[in-house]
């Protein structure tokens, strides 16, 4: 009899632990450092990480459809296991990790400030209304995005055929404003996108584009003054969704 109930307290344990393990936890957390495929993150307030750990160490993994992480990055990991005991610990069984705020670097300064320098200005090919239902889109904002007057960058995530991605600001466009230029990269390559300016009466301006990534500089001097925000539509000739990045810039004549 003793052997059969410690047999039955066993296997109850046993049942206990697994759903424990199956327990989904997330956090936040900035990314310190960025090491031989791993990242160290530092769980922000709030979150019951922060007090198991100053720094977590986390495999890069399990990031479909996200930018590639970066030092300076707000990421979010989803994970159904537990911490490991070592120093610094890792989450056991992660099963997602995106970045949900992105830190701009130099390179980034850099790369939008020699925009226009580099390429033969294009023109706008196309005139359409977008629908404003058509705009429900995940986009994660750089956060410096409010201050930088006349650029940006944006990543969009699970664009569905037909939706559109456009940025968190409107810019303010007049007769002095020579050119937009754009470096943008997405998956599914094989989709073909839009890009351009929306303005505030849901007319968009756009170039069509091809191939997963394209850099380009665009004319603007002849679309109306006004507000506009920038635009990245998914032309809907193919079914997957759409995954990318933009970073542009707007200059004067």
């Amino acid at each position: 009899m003793n052997k059969l109930i410690v047999l039955i307290l066993a296997f109850t344990l046993a049942l206990t632990l697994v759903g424990c393990n199956n327990e989904k936890h997330a956090f936040q957390g900035e990314i310190i450092e960025i090491d031989n495929g791993t990242m160290l993150v530092e769980p922000l307030e709030g979150y019951s990480e922060a007090k198991h750990a100053q720094r977590i160490r986390v495999e890069i993994q399990s990031m479909p459809g996200s930018p590639e992480p970066r030092v300076g990055d707000i990421i979010e990991v989803t994970y159904s296991g537990v911490m490991t005991e070592v120093s610094p610990p890792s989450p056991v069984g992660v099963e997602r990790i995106v970045v949900i705020e992105r830190n701009q670097n130099d390179t980034d300064i850099k790369e939008q400030n020699s925009l226009t320098a580099s390429k033969v200005a294009l023109n706008f090919t196309e005139e359409i209304t977008v629908e404003k239902n058509t705009l429900d889109s995940c986009v994660i904002y750089d956060r410096d995005n409010a201050i930088r007057t006349y650029a940006g960058n944006f990543s969009f995530q699970n664009v569905s055929p037909g939706f559109s991605a456009i940025s968190d600001v409107l810019y303010s466009l007049d007769h002095n404003m020579g050119s937009f230029s754009f470096v943008i990269t997405w998956v599914d390559t094989g989709n073909p996108i839009s890009v351009g300016l929306l303005n505030e009466e849901n007319e968009a301006f756009m170039i069509s584009l091809e191939g997963g990534t394209s850099s380009c500089n665009i004319d603007i001097s002849g679309i109306p003054n006004g507000k506009y925000y920038v635009i990245v539509m998914h032309q809907g000739k193919y079914e997957p969704v759409v995954n990318g990045a933009i970073s542009y810039n707007f200059s004067e004549k």
